[in-house]
């Protein structure tokens, strides 16, 4: 009977040492499964965290280029706008200076005609008087 007791009691040591162990063995395996878990999940995460930087970046880009061609558009339309403006300043000026010229002209013109006049006069005047003589 004292065998018997003695065979129980170390079977119950034995089965509560093969418990603890197995219980630290099956702790082991779930911090394992933790570990990797988390680590997958670190993972994952860095992964999306990398492709929302890209896209992210990706964005900016374009909206850069995008900002970009539309202040080059506006630069191309105000210097159009500019050049229009000169044209028409260049043909108001080219307006301006034919009529001087007219003008001139008509002046020089005027001046024979008012020189010529006078002469003539002149000549009239005097033979006006050797008539009245």
């Amino acid at each position: 009977m004292v065998n018997v007791i003695v065979i129980v009691i170390i079977t119950a040591f034995v089965a509560l040492a093969a418990g603890y162990i197995l219980r630290l063995t099956y702790a082991k395996l779930n911090v394992r499964s933790a570990e990797q878990t988390s680590k997958r999940i670190v993972e994952e995460a860095e992964l999306i965290a990398k492709t929302k930087s890209k896209e992210i970046l990706l964005d900016a880009r374009l909206a850069v280029d995008r900002e970009r061609k539309e202040f080059e558009h506006k630069v191309k339309e105000r210097k159009q706008s500019v050049l229009n403006m000169e044209n028409r300043l260049i043909q108001r000026e080219e307006n301006l200076d034919r009529r001087i010229s007219a003008v001139d002209k008509k002046e020089k013109d005027l001046a024979g005609k008012e020189k010529d006049f006078s002469s003539k006069e002149r000549l009239l005047s005097v033979k006006f008087h050797k008539s009245i003589r």
